[in-house]
């Protein structure tokens, strides 16, 4: 919810101005590593290393959090914050729902 309210925002804001999306810095506390704690269903995390959106570090550290068996840490080297159309990604999901 909270991405969705932050994405909307900043193209609202690009629709009026020349100024790119990854020039507006919002910040907002949103400590995940405080609620991944307590997930006991297996996770993944994707995550570009390009992601001007998100520091990449948040999901190392998350990534660090949870017991191995339970997560699969999925890095997208070239990748940004939107992945859903990387081949990566992709493959990714296609292995996780079979």
């Amino acid at each position: 919810m909270l991405n969705l309210f932050v994405i909307s925002f900043k193209n609202k804001i690009s629709n009026y101005s020349n100024l790119k999306l990854e020039t507006i810095n919002l910040k907002y506390e949103f400590p995940t590593h405080e609620y991944i704690k307590d997930v006991k269903c297996p996770v993944i995390i994707f995550h570009g290393k390009k992601d001007k959106v998100v520091n990449y570090e948040n999901s190392v550290k998350l990534n660090e959090i949870l017991p191995k068996e339970q997560v699969n840490f999925v890095t997208v080297p070239m990748g940004g914050h939107n992945l859903e159309n990387t081949p990566i990604y992709k493959r990714e999901m296609i292995k996780l729902l079979k």
